[in-house]
């Protein structure tokens, strides 16, 4: 597998080993929501969040889509499905 395929897996994984990405992802696992709509759900500041959403959509865990003046965040299933792909790859090997 091509190194530049590695690190984008790895990208991916990191952005869900933070606690709060996670909760954000947990969040979005329901429905989509506006960045206001998840702020609500979490203790953290508005450029925290703005942050959290701008990365994860970076390495395609969450996708937005804008809809006259409202971001509406979700999970990227292509994305999450990608990685479910590179870990059912995963070799069983006996001890």
């Amino acid at each position: 597998m091509p190194q530049k395929t590695l690190t984008g897996y790895a990208k991916m994984f990191r952005m869900l080993s933070d606690d709060t990405r996670l909760k954000i992802f947990s969040i979005l696992n329901a429905k989509k929501m506006t960045a206001t709509d998840i702020l609500k759900e979490l203790d953290i500041t508005q450029p925290t969040l703005s942050y959290h959403l701008t990365t994860m959509c970076e390495v395609r865990i969450l996708k937005a889509a804008t809809k006259w003046k409202w971001t509406y965040y979700s999970i990227d299933r292509k994305g999450i499905n990608k990685m479910i792909r590179f870990l059912d790859g995963a070799k069983e090997v006996s001890e």
